[in-house]
């Protein structure tokens, strides 16, 4: 099947640069006192936002040395479907237990160094893998297999999610404060 383009490649690579910084930017926006803060009911807290998007990222490396396969269809027949699923912030979802945060302290500056880790994994795996190759070690719950270039789409818009819901928290806090 076709390969990713080195125009494809750029833009996912500069999509997960931003999101990784905005990311950082909404959790600094939280006072250390403000992390484990439940900003209303039902809610996770800023802490549990950053712990699950650590948790979900740790699969990367997995992915970064995965088992691949020449896959059948186009390398991007699921971005689409995979940004209008998290980019639709109406959508709620249940996510699986293996990424659930606990009930631990968090400490804001020790998560934003992971998250630096991160990106830094990240661009590095996406400037140097092959992104058209399907990513056989495991599925992606009601999508199957993915290829790379899909797996860093799914990164990119879960991220961007979350860099969301942190904003969220945050102006919540913001508004009980007044």
């Amino acid at each position: 099947m076709n390969q990713v383009e080195a125009t494809e490649k750029q833009a996912i690579i500069e999509e997960l640069s931003n999101t990784f910084n905005e990311l950082s930017q909404a959790l600094s926006l939280f006072k250390e006192s403000e992390i484990d803060v439940v900003p209303f009911e039902g809610s996770w807290t800023a802490g549990e936002v950053a712990e699950h998007v650590t948790k979900s990222l740790q699969g990367l490396s997995a992915i970064a040395n995965g088992r691949t396969a020449t896959p059948d269809r186009a390398h991007d027949e699921k971005c689409i479907a995979i940004r209008n699923l998290f980019l639709d912030f109406k959508a709620k979802f249940n996510s699986p237990e293996s990424v659930l945060p606990t009930a631990q302290q968090h400490d804001r500056n020790e998560m934003l160094k992971t998250f630096a880790a991160f990106k830094e994994q990240m661009l590095a795996a996406a400037e140097t893998l092959n992104l058209s190759m399907l990513f056989t070690d495991f599925e992606f719950p009601s999508f199957g297999y993915l290829t790379l270039l899909e797996w860093f789409t799914f990164y990119a818009v879960h991220t961007q999610r979350h860099a969301r819901q942190l904003k969220n928290i945050h102006k919540a806090l913001i508004n009980d404060r007044q």
